[in-house]
């Protein structure tokens, strides 16, 4: 899984970057690549770093990254993470900027996120970190207001 972690933290670095970069990386088959690391290796590292990667590639100036991501199982990993290591602050820093991210206009996104349980883990995180609420409380709220 190093290899995976630090593969994913490479992208999320490059995603970060530029639209130019973000459309690279899922041209060349990042998104996927992206979402079989996290579906086969489930350490905190590697779930954590493939959120950031989705997170960033989701924020993408055109739909296209969020509706591959949807597509193709990535509100899934990201949800399924935020259930397998409800004790990793970043990682569900990271899973909640990615799921409000795809389902910003994105009505499909928004019912995958319904539908694989996204509200519930988002719920949890914010009663899980209820003393740090000021973290998480304005992404939660934007992002369970975006999927309504």
């Amino acid at each position: 899984p190093a290899v995976q972690e630090e593969g994913c933290k490479a992208l999320a670095s490059l995603a970060g970057c530029s639209d130019a970069f973000r459309l690279r990386i899922g041209d060349l088959g990042g998104i996927d690549t992206v979402i079989t690391a996290m579906r086969m290796h489930s350490s905190a590292p590697v779930q954590e770093q493939g959120c950031k990667v989705l997170q960033n590639l989701a924020s993408n100036s055109d739909l296209t990254h969020s509706i591959r991501i949807g597509d193709r199982g990535g509100l899934d990993a990201v949800v399924m993470a935020m259930r397998a290591h409800p004790m990793r602050r970043k990682l569900q820093e990271h899973a909640c900027y990615c799921l409000r991210s795809l389902c910003h206009n994105n009505d499909a996104n928004k019912k995958r996120i319904v539908s694989c349980g996204g509200v519930d883990a988002l719920m949890s995180t914010m009663r899980q970190y209820r003393v740090r609420r000021s973290l998480f409380t304005p992404m939660m709220l934007s992002a369970v207001k975006v999927m309504s």
